[in-house]
């Protein structure tokens, strides 16, 4: 059996993004395989977009770890977790709750606190008609989760990246994360926004490889 890794993408993100296929490839060619999936109202999943909060996203995830749990190949108890902006919140929500499963994580550019540094229209989308319209079921989700006390209550590896230059979730926001958490490690991306494309994504795949690799490729 082959230890496996979910990926999460961030908001109106989608299962096909140059990172998560690089993440991806690069695991396999080390015997680690990977679910790649897109959250309901995102990519090719169906739903609103407009009422997908959290929780929503999060029971997405127990149903990508209900699938893994079929697959008589994966070795369910080397499961790692990977998410990017609120893809990153969700995956230390499913961390917190799913310690049985999860061995590691990697958040990438992730949102720790919906009560602060949150622009009108963050979560926003232009619907079909041309309207532009605001995902208030997010916010309002965000904000009744404690991502700090979370991550206290989180006892596995987690390894934090986040641009150092990050207009949309200041670093601020992982710095306080990872803050007296000897499990948690912050690599800042020097110049680094929050997308982090190009040269800084080749550094975050390598970043996340190599930590996924490290507590993954080995059995307890």
């Amino acid at each position: 059996k082959v230890p496996c890794v979910i990926l999460l993408s961030g908001w109106r993100g989608d299962r096909n993004s140059r990172r998560f296929v690089g993440i991806a490839s690069a695991l396999a060619q080390v015997g680690i395989a990977s679910l790649r999936f897109d959250f309901q109202g995102h990519g090719q999943s169906e739903g609103d977009i407009a009422r997908v909060g959290l929780q929503q996203e999060y029971q997405n995830v127990e149903v990508a770890l209900q699938y893994l749990s079929s697959r008589r190949k994966i070795d369910t108890s080397r499961l790692g977790i990977v998410g990017a902006s609120v893809g990153g919140s969700v995956a230390l929500l499913a961390m917190s709750s799913r310690a049985d499963v999860f061995r590691c994580g990697v958040l990438v550019s992730v949102r720790s606190d919906f009560h602060k540094d949150l622009k009108p229209g963050t979560y926003s989308f232009t619907d079909q008609a041309g309207k532009r319209v605001v995902n208030r079921v997010m916010m309002r989700s965000g904000r009744r989760v404690d991502f700090y006390e979370l991550a206290a209550a989180t006892k596995h590896p987690v390894l934090v990246l986040h641009g150092e230059q990050d207009r949309t979730v200041p670093i601020r926001q992982s710095w306080q994360l990872v803050k007296g958490r000897e499990n948690f490690e912050l690599i800042p991306i020097i110049g680094g926004d929050h997308v982090l494309r190009g040269e800084f994504n080749n550094q975050v795949v390598s970043e996340a490889v190599r930590f996924l690799v490290s507590h993954l490729n080995s059995r307890r």
